[in-house]
């Protein structure tokens, strides 16, 4: 339950999904709350709740409509009528809705049909009249215009043993024939049993659990099915779940983000050349390959005695052959390859830290 600092009761909630769940709080200036939880195995437990600011902004997002995503946006006495606020949405970088939300209102409301967005999570951003995001929200959008659907046609009650099996497949999107490349996987469900809450597709990889921070328990479960409880439950997901996508100083300052890991654009075959376990400045190295035609090139080591062929790209399974010499065209010189790590491997911090057995 949720107590203010007078001992009050203000509201009693429980989970409903997964030890997930959300309620309605309407805080006052100058109290505060604390959340009184009481667990399965009868442990309780209190936590503070944030405290309640006097001044601010509210920005909520209700996704519970199958066809719209319904907006709104709250402010406080104070900061009616100081300018107008902006209200952008946007998808894996890219901007599908801006509004822009007048002051004079306390409370404004702004309905977005769903069709004007991708399938995937969606970030509402609320920016102050200076453009200061003040306020953030995710949401999951099941674009149903999307969404691929295939039949399988021609199929027997019953089949002979190693006898053949002819399927058709017919893949229709809004109702109309769909052409496109498809795949198609067959297990015996005697031997392995289906797990529909945890398999994984294209809505629960490449659309939820790949855009969120942490452990996702069951991500199939929050597609079984199209109605209202399971649409909350995602919603709930949305809101429990940690996430920061954008750091908008790092934007508004102009500064670009530190990348650990840059994109590899080629292949490249870098090393050192040395003599008598000295660096060669200027040393000629060549490179070629004789695999699937005839390949050479040639560059010069610096003062290190560093050289990189890094504007190549080959096939796998390609042989090459590394030639150096000195400036003075004296062969006799070593040649030490940079050798690329394997890849670490490190426990899945995003793994969930209760199993069943």
């Amino acid at each position: 339950m949720i107590v203010d600092n007078d001992g009050g009761e203000i509201l009693k909630f429980e989970t409903t999904h997964l030890g997930m769940g959300s309620l309605f709080l309407s805080p006052i200036a100058g109290k505060t709350y604390t959340a009184k939880v009481k667990f399965a195995n009868g442990n309780e437990k209190t936590f503070p709740l944030p405290k309640i600011e006097k001044s601010g902004y509210s920005l909520a997002v209700n996704t519970n409509d199958t066809t719209k995503v319904a907006v709104k946006v709250m402010l406080t006495a104070d900061l009616l009528n100081k300018g107008e606020l902006k209200l952008v949405a946007q998808h894996n970088g890219m901007v599908y809705f801006s509004n822009v939300i007048p002051t004079t209102k306390q409370i404004v409301s702004v309905a977005v049909p769903k069709t004007e967005f991708l399938s995937g999570i969606t970030q509402f951003t609320l920016f102050s009249p200076d453009n200061v995001p003040v306020s953030e929200r995710i949401v999951f959008i099941e674009n149903k215009s999307d969404l691929i659907n295939v039949e399988v046609q021609n199929l027997k009650p019953d089949y002979g043993k190693r006898g053949k099996v002819d399927l058709s497949f017919m893949a229709t999107n809004s109702n109309k024939p769909l052409q496109g490349s498809f795949s198609v996987a067959v297990t015996n469900t005697a031997i392995v049993k289906p797990d529909l809450e945890n398999e994984s597709n294209i809505l629960t990889r490449l659309l939820l659990t790949a855009d969120l921070v942490g452990y996702v328990e069951k991500p199939n479960s929050y597609f079984l099915g199209n109605d209202p409880k399971t649409r909350t439950a995602l919603d709930n997901l949305m809101l429990t779940q940690g996430w920061r996508k954008i750091n908008w100083k790092l934007i508004n300052d102009n500064q670009q983000p530190f990348i650990a890991f840059p994109a590899e654009k080629t292949m490249k075959i870098s090393g050192k050349i040395t003599k008598g376990g000295k660096p060669v400045a200027n040393g000629k190295v060549s490179l070629f390959s004789t695999t699937r035609g005839f390949f050479a090139i040639d560059t010069l080591s610096n003062a290190k005695g560093e050289f990189n062929f890094d504007q190549i790209s080959f096939t796998d399974s390609t042989k090459f052959v590394v030639q150096a010499r000195t400036d003075k065209n004296n062969k006799n010189v070593q040649i030490d390859l940079d050798i690329v790590p394997g890849q670490l491997v490190t426990p899945n911090k995003n793994t969930g830290d209760v199993r069943s057995t």
